[in-house]
């Protein structure tokens, strides 16, 4: 019994160590042009004037040189007079790119502007704890608090 059970084992080992075929498509396929409707990037952005935290989409353009972003952002009550939504169109130039590494690049300047609608801007609402806090913190030690105003 050890020996059938050795020589089967023997016979099927050299078929368990057989080399694969070499891979022949050393050749790569030509790039597939991107669909319009496609976005090329995804952005997440916190503060600067679109909320709290803003997401969305966009495309790059002429080399990745212009880029255009749709952006969604929000602001909760907590630190704002009321909950507040904002839909924001940006619109950026960037001349030239630092390649980092392969697929890494750095980009040192870039100019711009936006345009964005804010939903929820009744500030009739009482204040919430934060943004108390912070006019608190500015009444007491800004130059233009009730106090009077230098310069």
């Amino acid at each position: 019994m050890k020996t059938l059970l050795l020589s089967s084992l023997l016979l099927a080992a050299p078929g368990a160590f057989a080399a694969s075929p070499p891979d022949t498509a050393t050749t790569q396929a030509p790039p597939v042009a991107r669909k319009w409707y496609r976005l090329s990037h995804l952005a997440l952005q916190t503060g600067g004037g679109l909320g709290m935290v803003a997401g969305g989409g966009g495309y790059s353009l002429f080399r990745d040189r212009l880029e255009t972003d749709i952006l969604l952002g929000y602001v909760p009550k907590r630190y704002g007079s009321s909950t507040l939504s904002l839909a924001s169109a940006k619109l950026m130039y960037s001349p030239f790119h630092v390649r980092v590494a392969e697929r890494v690049q750095g980009v040192p300047f870039t100019v711009g502007g936006y345009f964005s609608y804010t939903h929820g801007t009744f500030n009739d609402e009482p204040a919430g704890p934060v943004f108390e806090k912070l006019l608190l913190v500015f009444d007491r030690y800004a130059l233009w608090g009730a106090g009077g105003r230098a310069g």
